[in-house]
């Protein structure tokens, strides 16, 4: 006997926390930042946020994770897991996340908007 699928449906869930680093800043913090930014010209910039994901059962076939872009690109970021051991305030270039994954995803030309 198998049981039942649960009940298809979306859910969307905030950032429980985010911000960005800089390579040309790298003991500044911008938790407090009302943007992440993130580009792989020099200086770096990387983004990190982090969801609180509660209330689900069963499997989760599909995750989307969405950005405003403010600045179209050709060459999109990449999204990559890290560890979970980062805060919003503390956060700097210096002791940034470590990446835990190959790019979950990889964008190319993204448009502004």
């Amino acid at each position: 006997m198998c049981a039942a699928p649960a009940a298809a449906g979306t859910f969307s869930f905030d950032a429980s926390a985010d911000t960005y680093v800089d390579s040309s800043a790298p003991k500044k913090e911008f938790g407090t930042s009302n943007r992440v930014r993130t580009n792989e010209a020099i200086p770096v910039n990387q983004a990190f946020a982090r969801f609180k994901v509660s209330g689900l059962t069963g499997t989760v076939t599909e995750a989307v994770l969405r950005f405003y872009v403010a600045d179209g690109t050709n060459d999109g970021p990449a999204a990559y897991k890290t560890t979970d051991t980062w805060s919003e305030k503390n956060t700097n270039w210096n002791n940034r996340p470590s990446r835990t994954s190959g790019p979950r995803d990889d964008k190319g030309a993204l448009s502004a908007g």
